[in-house]
């Protein structure tokens, strides 16, 4: 069993980080169609990872983690959409 995981692991990785590095360019080559909305589309990313929530709590502790939430979110979203986008190119569902 142990060997029959390990046999699967590695392409699986391989397939999964090639599909979200599909993603990534595609969206990267959109971005570069327009970049006057690209950057104020970009800028406003920028700014709601920089802002502290307004639920963050008292102390710097407290908004350092509501801000960290924010980063993860972001980045997680960031990898379902880069790795949803890249699906359309390698026919994985």
């Amino acid at each position: 069993m142990p060997n029959e995981w390990d046999r699967l692991l590695i392409p699986s990785l391989f397939q999964t980080g090639f599909t979200v590095c599909l993603g990534a360019t595609y969206r990267g080559f959109e971005l570069m169609i327009n970049p006057k909305d690209a950057f104020d589309k970009l800028s406003g990313q920028v700014k709601e990872m920089t802002t502290v929530p307004d639920d963050a709590g008292e102390g710097i502790e407290a908004k350092a983690k509501a801000v960290a939430g924010v980063w993860m979110e972001k980045g997680i979203s960031a990898f379902e959409d880069f790795k949803a986008t890249g699906n359309k190119f390698t026919g994985d569902e």
